[in-house]
């Protein structure tokens, strides 16, 4: 049983509904996306651990993105590849804290 299911992984989708199928190419693994009429590929050229982590400014531009629900697909993967948890963990909690000042701030201008 657990051969067949190494040698016939389940189908796994993505969050758009897309079937995403994987293949080895020699060290390369394609990642293919299918839905009905649209194909994409992607490749793995290099390892997550050759990649250089993100620099501070991505990781804000990361939590910013993520508390709005506008992050990319490829800084998504790029965070979850590369990135240490402890730096969205910090970056999280200083722009909730920094949200909640300057919310706080206008309310005080704005109610005497």
């Amino acid at each position: 049983m657990l051969v067949a299911l190494i040698k016939n992984p389940p189908l796994m989708h993505d969050i758009n509904g897309k079937l995403i199928t994987r293949k080895s190419a020699g060290n390369r693994t394609i990642m293919t996306t299918t839905n009905d009429h649209l194909t994409e590929s992607r490749t793995g050229d290099t390892e997550p651990s050759q990649q250089k982590p993100p620099s501070f400014f991505q990781v804000m531009l990361s939590v910013i993105a993520a508390a709005f629900g506008v992050q990319t697909n490829k800084n998504y993967e790029r965070d979850f590849s590369t990135g240490n948890p402890l730096a969205y963990i910090v970056g999280g909690l200083l722009f909730t804290v920094l949200f909640i000042l300057t919310i706080a701030g206008i309310v005080s201008l704005v109610l005497p």
